[in-house]
């Protein structure tokens, strides 16, 4: 079951995360409405190297981010 968020929310944040032995996968979603704010948080974590990228987004899913 999926709920809409409250209407005057300022934040809205999703996200979701996969492990696979000592690595993790961590995948976030976060809006900030009043600033129309959108960005896309990919953290990679393991024994050897771990990484966070950001990409701030002018629409909800361009045809040129960086998952794509």
């Amino acid at each position: 079951m999926m709920l809409p968020p409250h209407p005057s929310s300022a934040i809205e944040y999703w996200f979701f995360k996969v492990n696979q032995g000592s690595m993790a996968l961590i995948v976030d979603w976060i809006e900030r409405r009043k600033l129309n704010a959108h960005v896309l948080r990919v953290s990679i974590h393991s024994p050897v190297h771990c990484e966070v990228i950001f990409e701030k987004l002018d629409s909800f899913m361009p045809g040129d981010n960086f998952i794509s």
